[in-house]
């Protein structure tokens, strides 16, 4: 992390170097500078989730299929929630569990965690459908599929968490 905080800094420091040139050379305005700096600090961000995206795919793949394989019904994803507490101690992320029976709250406290929070939610119950499909991942559960999507959700927060995480 301060390995990535000093290289954005130093980042950061250049650009501002640049522009300080740019605005004596050019004759830019502060407002113009602003948008600059705004849209490649935006950029930087959206490259470096892109990246580390792309760095757990294989791991969100199978996940996702974990999921899908095990569903259950509403208030009763005790072996969901286990799978995800799992996931989180993995990553040493302090969470309260039992939120409501099965429910789970996480925290990722950032480098100035009393100025703003972000929530995130996933639903991660499944249908009380039978799934036909016969692919290597099929629901185990006689009767449950997530046909809902669920498994989705759970999954890319999942991954969300992971890549804030870092």
């Amino acid at each position: 992390m301060k390995a990535r905080s000093l290289q954005y800094r130093f980042l950061m420091t250049v650009m501002s170097a640049i522009l300080i040139v740019t605005i004596f050379v050019g004759g830019f305005s502060i407002y113009e500078v602003d948008n600059y700096i705004q849209k490649e600090t935006q950029h930087l961000v959206e490259v470096t989730c892109e990246n580390e995206a792309t760095k757990i795919n294989d791991e969100l793949i199978a996940i996702r299929r974990y999921l899908h394989q095990h569903p259950e019904l509403s208030f009763e994803e005790y072996h969901t929630a286990a799978y995800i507490q799992q996931q989180l101690d993995q990553l040493q992320i302090p969470y309260t569990a039992g939120v409501a029976g099965t429910g789970i709250i996480a925290l990722i406290e950032g480098q100035h965690p009393t100025r703003k929070c972000i929530a995130l939610r996933a639903d991660m119950d499944a249908l009380p459908i039978q799934e036909t499909n016969t692919c290597e991942y099929s629901s185990v559960n006689e009767g449950i599929m997530h046909a809902c999507g669920h498994d989705v959700h759970t999954t890319c927060l999942l991954g969300a968490v992971k890549i804030l995480h870092k």
